[in-house]
C-alpha cells in the first residue's frame, strides 16, 4: 500500500507527540496581562511547576505580545526595581542530555551590559551584552568539559530586536552532538560539541533574567525549554504561530478538578472537551477572557464572602459566560466544540467552576485554555 510523503510525515509527527510532550518543561505565552502568576502550559510533563512567579518591580510588567494579548515586558534597568523575571519553580538537572530553548524578543532597553534570557544550576545562562557583544552566548551547558565552553551566536540580535520582533531558539542535539541556533525560524550554521549537555549542581530556573539585580532588558513571549531536540519542523512553527495548549492555574478547595480531554483546543477542533470532577450537586462553570477582574471586583476573591464554606478559596475567572448543571456520579463532561475561525487564534479563555451539593461546597482549579492553529 502506497502512503503519501506528507501523510506519512504527519501520522510519524502524531505518534511522537505523546511522548515530546513528557519532555516539554516550560511554556508561557504570558497572556495574562497582569497579575504575579504566568501559567506554564507545559506542565502536564510533570516536570514544572502549573505556574511561574513574577519577581520585580518594573511597571508594566505586561505588554502587548507576539501572539495573543500579553507578554513580558522588558525592563528600564537590570534592577529589581526596573525588571522582572519569571521564577519557575524548576529544578533543572541533565546528564549527557538534549534541550531546546526558545523565545521570542523585542528590544525595550538597549542593553548597557548584560541581559539575561535565562538562568539556572551552575551558571547555566543565555545572554546579550557583555563578552557577548551584540551576539549571544550560551554558557555553562556542560559543567563537566563538554566543548566548546560557551555556544556562540555572532549575530547581532540587539539591532534585529531593536526593529521588531525577533524569534531565537537554540537545539542541543546530544545524538547528533550539534547545537543548532534559528533566528525567526532560520538554521545558522550548526556548532559541533562533545558531548551533550550536563549540568546537575542544584539550582532553581529563571527565565526572561538571572536575579532582581540581572533582569532582562526584551520583552519576551512564548518562551519554552524542553529537555529534547525539537525538530527544524517545531522551530519554525513557532516562529510562525502560537500553539494551541491549556493548563492548570491557582488551586482548588475540597476536591473539585477541571482538566480537558479531545485533543489540544485547536481551531476547528469539535472533540475538545471539558472535564469536571467533585462531589455531587449543582455547578456553575465560568468562562472568561481574563483572570484579573470579575465584574470590576480584584482578583482573585476569597469566595468566603460569599460562601462561607468556602473561605480561603479563590475565584480566579473573570466569568464572562456560566454554564450551569449538576455532577451526576462526581463527574460531568462538557463539550467546548472550536470553531474554525481564524479571529480566534491566539485568544485565551480563562474556566473554574463552583460545585454547591448537600453539605458540600467546592472549587475546581483553573484552566487557561490558549487557542491556536
Amino acid at each position: 500500500m502506497h502512503i503519501p510523503v506528507k501523510l506519512l510525515a504527519s501520522l510519524l509527527l502524531a505518534a511522537a507527540a505523546p511522548v515530546a510532550a513528557q519532555q516539554d518543561v516550560l511554556y508561557y505565552k504570558f497572556d495574562e496581562t497582569g497579575g504575579k502568576k504566568v501559567v506554564n502550559y507545559a506542565s502536564g510533563s510533570g516536570l514544572a511547576p502549573a505556574e511561574g512567579s513574577l519577581v520585580g518591580n518594573n511597571t508594566p510588567q505586561f505588554q502587548a505580545g507576539r501572539f495573543g494579548p500579553g507578554c513580558l515586558s522588558g525592563g528600564t534597568a537590570t534592577t529589581a526595581a526596573g525588571s522582572t523575571y519569571v521564577a519557575t519553580g524548576y529544578q533543572n538537572s541533565m546528564t549527557g542530555s538534549s534541550f531546546t530553548v526558545a523565545w521570542y524578543m523585542k528590544q525595550r532597553t538597549a542593553p548597557p551590559s548584560t541581559s539575561y534570557f535565562f538562568y539556572s544550576n551552575a551558571g547555566f545562562r543565555s545572554f546579550t551584552g557583555g563578552v557577548a557583544g551584540r551576539g549571544l552566548y550560551t554558557r555553562s551547558w556542560n559543567t563537566a568539559g563538554g566543548t566548546p565552553s560557551d555556544l556562540i551566536l555572532t549575530t547581532d540580535v540587539q539591532t534585529l530586536a531593536a526593529a521588531n520582533w525577533v524569534h531565537i531558539a537554540l537545539v542541543v542535539d546530544a545524538t547528533a552532538l550539534t547545537a543548532t541556533y534559528y533566528i525567526d525560524g532560520v538554521a545558522q550554521t550548526p556548532i559541533t560539541i562533545s558531548a551533550g549537555a550536563t549540568n546537575t549542581t542544584a539550582g532553581l530556573f529563571t527565565a526572561a533574567g538571572f536575579s532582581t539585580t540581572n533582569g532582562g532588558l526584551y520583552d519576551i513571549d512564548e518562551f519554552r525549554f524542553s529537555k529534547r531536540a525539537a525538530s527544524a519542523a517545531e522551530i519554525l512553527a513557532w516562529k510562525t504561530q502560537t500553539s494551541p495548549a491549556d493548563g492548570p492555574y491557582g488551586k482548588a478547595c475540597n476536591g473539585g478538578t477541571l482538566a480537558s480531554s479531545g485533543g489540544a483546543p485547536k481551531l476547528g477542533n469539535m472533540a475538545y472537551t471539558l472535564n469536571l470532577g467533585g462531589g455531587n450537586g449543582a455547578y456553575a462553570l465560568g468562562v472568561g477572557i481574563n483572570r484579573l477582574s470579575l465584574g470590576g471586583v480584584p482578583l482573585p476573591f476569597d469566595l468566603g464572602a460569599v460562601f462561607p464554606g468556602l473561605a480561603g478559596c479563590l475565584w480566579e475567572c473573570s466569568g464572562d459566560l456560566f454554564v450551569n448543571g449538576v455532577v451526576v456520579g462526581g463527574a460531568v463532561t462538557i463539550p467546548v466544540p472550536i470553531p474554525a475561525s481564524p479571529s480566534l487564534d491566539g485568544v485565551p479563555l480563562w474556566c473554574q467552576a463552583i460545585i454547591v451539593g448537600t453539605g458540600t461546597q467546592q472549587t475546581t482549579n483553573g484552566l487557561a485554555i490558549g487557542i491556536g492553529l
